[in-house]
């Protein structure tokens, strides 16, 4: 297969489909439901691949050729650069029809492309496999070639370096889900210390086995980053979270930062780290607290992620969709370029930058110009690379729809970009056949490419020469001769050192005693290599909040090594907000493994001592992770007995019974010991300031406490509320007089009201209907949402509607929603006869959307009133959602839509259920006692589910649940419209789109 300049692809297909729902999802990650809704099923057709390099919008001085496109390529997914400089490129066909093990024919090929001339675009294209299987990442090194071919890693020989396949694929690691659909494993990238690091992405947990370790258990892998070593043949999860990560490059000093689609786009790969996910848990359940992106900024315009393209996007950065990571260290691009992030923009078709602001505390990465921007409606770039004449090779999918494409899949189109800036020196050569002095000289080239590629042909020497102690004295010879003030070599030959295997203690102590980003290598080091005791290595500053974060990045990994030198004191000096919470995170994640139930029975005094410890810590998230850890293992007395304590800052005491309520909110549980020791300090005070403390005592059936709040209900307001809340929230045998009682009392007849539901009382509801027109609105409404609980009420609420007693237009779209999920046919006949058919065909929603867009036009959104809109805006949308920094937060902020569109508004006003959003996805619950509850599930365990509704937030224990039906439509109900004047629809429209708040 060598040596085959521009061989033609196989034939080109245009393939259409009308697939499921999961098949239209794109590549790299969930398409917009607003895109679907308008019926996009088309694109304009690619630009010409010239066209689109000669029109690229770059800085001053820089320049786009055509490397490669179609036909010599297609579809490109990843790709990397050997020792001689030509490109390796993945082309991935399988998607989305990943195939199948022994069912399907790979169809993916792995391209080498090269440039012989220097004139930035190829002369020679040679394929190197034809037949390759769910392709999505590759890497080149120690003879041969890694790529990602789900569900398994694998390497094909090539150690002659002929470009063809020396035998059949060698699996390193099986078990990476083919169920992940756009978010399988990717991005292969070899790091700093020798290891090959990897992602995967969040729709799915792989059970990850190694075939060289048979007696190893299944690793479980889910969104985040992985390694592998090539040599010890070590898999192990690295960082986890975030959505759909597909990129990852390491900076000039080591710190690995990965980007990611969907929510925040970058992320610092801590070792250790658990980060913020789209949606679910981390795999330990006792994690509690997730970390946040480093990044102090956003490329979308605020609101949900979905919505977030075009129009105000564009100036914010494009949208929320990323794809590849590249910090540039090459020598082409000017001084002022390098050691940036860079990473593409799918839905803004540019390349985003970004500065990776260093601190001796961590990192923060902050917004910079846009380096790239296309101009070419099919760019879909997925990876950028800096090469050995230091010019980057960006990789263009090239295909229609958001991002990758839901109807039309172009398989016939793809392209190679090279951006250079003036005219870059050619290079020609070999670092395979590179001298070892010479290879070592290479590790302080300006050019980082050369650098990383020598090391990596060092490392394979080493491993596969165990006898030539001459290379491996050569290269810790080279390591001592650079002095430690040369930081930036010290540490590249420390880097050089340990990929090697070469980095014994005597280094690691010298590294200690230099910059801190030797410092923070030395601890990382010496944290990994278990013959290497902990606090062996001693570095020289004890106190910088990175140097902190390493030490406790290492005892994550590590049950040896100690934290107990981080005070209290040394975490508040850490200026940063952001950054202090993200080194008491990863101190959580050290020691949650030490509050055992094994440790509690056989050292109970230990666990107190720790709790004590760690709870001081402010602010106090330490405190309220540990107090639900302490929960789950049955330890509520010490929880209560380290809140007591005099010594206990009074921001930790509440987060420690904070903590231990969310642990416990759903359960009924005796009263421990320490309760009677430490009821008097908790419930010291009003109600209203005490109020966590009296839930407490409800859950801990605390008579006497009860007793108080019912004596609360006739006193001053706040009290009397906050008691009447919690004693229906925690009800008993004496709930429905506690109700009756609050109709009877003016501050509290709104509340018991809605609180009608929680109980059955049936003359009582009687007559209120029958008065229902004296109540004042906000009564009749707390009303209504308690009448539409219950088969019982809702029949004798729409009796009185049909016998004209109750207004039918006072049923709001979610209460008649609500009714309609009522299992009782006399219910359901009656709503029927009033309403008629509840849900609206796809016939009639579309019928709506073009009758309200002949509606809304410019002129009329122009004379409209944007105070009546507000006021519309209040009724129907502020319960759930914000817009313009009022509103709730049930649902996705709308400031950030694309509100300036009235068809988007209509689609999603009239349409709803197009496509949800997992996070918005309602639940219908019926209880043991007769409620249908209708919500979001917020999260759930084996003891308790928490729902939220549009009104509030309700804990369910589960002996409480009859049973959970997933309905799979969103919470924001339809025919929202539908009860206002055109005039109302008009003014609602103009106040959506408009950029302010308007002034009365």
């Amino acid at each position: 297969m060598a040596d085959l300049p521009n061989i033609g692809p196989r034939p080109l297909r245009h393939i259409r489909r009308n697939t499921t729902l999961t098949r239209l999802l794109p590549l790299v990650f969930i398409l917009s439901f607003h895109a679907i809704a308008a019926g996009q099923e088309t694109a304009p057709a690619a630009m010409p691949a010239q066209q689109a390099a000669a029109e690229m919008k770059l800085p001053d001085g820089f320049g786009a050729t055509v490397f490669a496109a179609e036909p010599d390529v297609v579809q490109p997914i990843a790709m990397t650069i050997d020792t001689r400089g030509r490109l390796w490129v993945v082309e991935c066909t399988s998607y989305p029809d990943w195939q199948e093990i022994g069912v399907d024919e790979g169809k993916d090929r792995v391209l080498i492309f090269e440039d012989t001339d220097g004139d930035g675009r190829h002369d020679r294209r040679t394929v190197f496999l034809e037949n390759g299987r769910n392709l999505s990442g590759i890497e080149v090194g120690f003879g041969g070639v890694y790529l990602c071919s789900s569900p398994d890693l694998i390497f094909i020989p090539d150690a002659d370096g002929d470009d063809v396949p020396d035998g059949p694929a060698e699996t390193l690691l099986s078990g990476f889900s083919l169920k992940m659909k756009h978010n399988v494993f990717n991005g292969l990238h070899w790091g700093p210390d020798g290891w090959l690091y990897g992602m995967h992405g969040i729709l799915d947990v792989s059970q990850v086995t190694n075939p060289s370790k048979p007696d190893q258990p299944p690793v479980p892998m889910t969104c985040g980053v992985w390694r592998f070593h090539p040599t010890q043949k070590v898999f192990e999860p690295y960082s986890a979270g975030s959505t759909n990560p597909w990129g990852i490059d390491w900076n000039s000093v080591g710190q690995a930062f990965f980007t990611n689609c969907v929510i925040e786009h970058v992320f610092h790969a801590i070792p250790g780290a658990r980060f913020k996910r789209m949606f679910g848990n981390d795999l330990n359940p006792y994690t509690f607290t997730l970390m946040d992106s480093c990044a102090d900024h956003i490329h979308w315009a605020g609101g949900y992620w979905n919505v977030s393209i075009g129009g105000k996007h564009d100036d914010a950065g494009g949208g929320h969709a990323h794809c590849g990571a590249m910090i540039y260290q090459g020598d082409n691009w000017p001084e002022k370029y390098r050691d940036k992030l860079y990473t593409i923009n799918i839905h803004g078709r540019r390349m985003n930058c970004d500065r990776l602001v260093a601190s001796p505390d961590g990192y923060v990465a902050s917004h910079d110009a846009d380096f790239m921007q296309s101009v070419d409606p099919f760019f879909r770039g997925v990876e950028m690379k800096y090469g050995p004449d230091g010019t980057v090779y960006v990789l263009d999918w090239n295909d229609t729809g958001e991002c990758h494409d839901f109807v039309d899949i172009h398989v016939e189109t793809g392209r190679i970009f090279k951006i250079a800036y003036g005219t870059p020196r050619q290079w020609s050569g070999d670092l395979n056949a590179l001298p070892d002095d010479q290879l070592l000289e290479l590790q302080n080239h300006e050019n980082a490419w050369f650098m990383q590629t020598a090391r990596r042909v060092l490392q394979h020497r080493v491993a596969t020469q165990p006898d030539n102690k001459q290379l491996a004295s050569k290269i810790v010879q080279a390591y001592r001769d650079v002095p430690l003030e040369n930081s930036r070599l010290k540490l590249r030959m420390l880097w050089l050192t340990a990929a090697c295997g070469l980095a014994d203690p005597s280094i690691l102590q010298e590294a200690a005693r230099g910059d801190i980003n030797l410092q923070a290598w030395a601890m990382r080091l010496a944290s990994e290599d278990a013959s290497i005791a902990a606090g062996r290595i001693q570095t020289a500053n004890q106190s910088a909040g990175l140097l902190l974060q390493e030490q406790v990045a290492a005892a994550i990994r590590r049950d040896d090594v100690s934290i107990e030198n981080i005070t209290p004191e040394l975490v508040a000096n850490i200026a940063d907000e952001k950054l202090r919470k993200r080194l008491l995170q990863l101190m959580w994640y050290a020691i949650e493994p030490r509050f055992n139930a094994e440790t509690l029975q056989q050292d109970p005094a230990a666990i107190q001592s720790l709790s004590q410890q760690y709870a001081a810590f402010e602010p106090p998230i330490l405190a309220h992770c540990i107090s639900q850890k302490l929960a789950a293992i049955d330890a509520h007395d010490l929880v209560l007995t380290v809140a007591a304590s005099a010594q206990c800052p009074p921001a930790s005491r509440e987060s420690l019974i904070s903590g231990l309520l969310e642990a416990l909110r759903g359960r009924s549980i005796d009263a421990p010991q320490a309760w009677s020791e430490a009821r008097d300090s908790l419930l010291d005070g009003s109600i209203q300031s005490n109020r966590l403390g009296y839930e407490l005592a409800l859950i801990f059936g605390d008579a006497s406490a009860r007793k108080q709040l019912a004596a609360a209900l006739t006193g001053e307001a706040e009290d009397a509320q906050n008691a009447f809340d919690l004693l229906v929230q925690y009800s008993d045998a004496d709930t429905a007089a506690v109700v009756q009682q609050g109709l009877k009392l003016q501050p509290l007849r709104t509340q018991a009201l809605r609180a009608l539901g929680n109980v059955e009382l049936l003359d009582t509801a009687a007559e209120l209907i029958a008065d229902f027109g004296n109540l004042p609105a906000d009564q009749q409404t707390a009303l209504i949402d308690a009448m539409v609980t219950r088969n019982s009420y809702a029949k004798r609420l729409l009796s009185a509607i049909e016998n004209k007693q109750v207004p039918e237009t006072v049923l709001t779209t979610f209460a008649v929603g609500q009714l309609s999920r009522l299992k009782d046919k006399a219910v359901q006949d009656q709503l029927r006869k009033i309403y008629g058919t509840v849900t609206a065909t796809d016939a009639t929603r579309n019928r709506q959307i073009d009758q309200m867009k002949r509606m809304l036009t410019e002129d009329a959104i122009a004379g409209a009133d944007l105070h009546a809109g507000k006021q519309v805006f209040v009724q129907k949308c502020a319960t759930c959602h914000k817009l313009l920094n009022e509103g709730g937060t049930i649902g996705p902020d709308l400031t950030g839509g694309q509100r300036k569109s009235v068809e988007y508004f209509l689609e999603n006003v009239i349409s709803p259920n197009t496509l949800v959003p997992m996070a918005y996805k309602m639940s219908t619950i019926e209880t043991i006692d007769g409620r249908v509850l209708a919500g979001v599930i917020e999260s759930q365990d084996d003891q308790r589910v928490v729902l939220q509704t549009p009104k509030e937030k309700i804990t369910l224990a589960k002996d409480d649940i009859e049973e959970i039906t997933a309905t799979g439509v969103s919470l924001m109900p339809e025919g929202l419209l539908d009860d206002l004047t055109h005039q109302q629809i008009i003014d609602l429209s103009a106040y959506f789109q408009s950029d302010f708040t308007p002034v009365q």
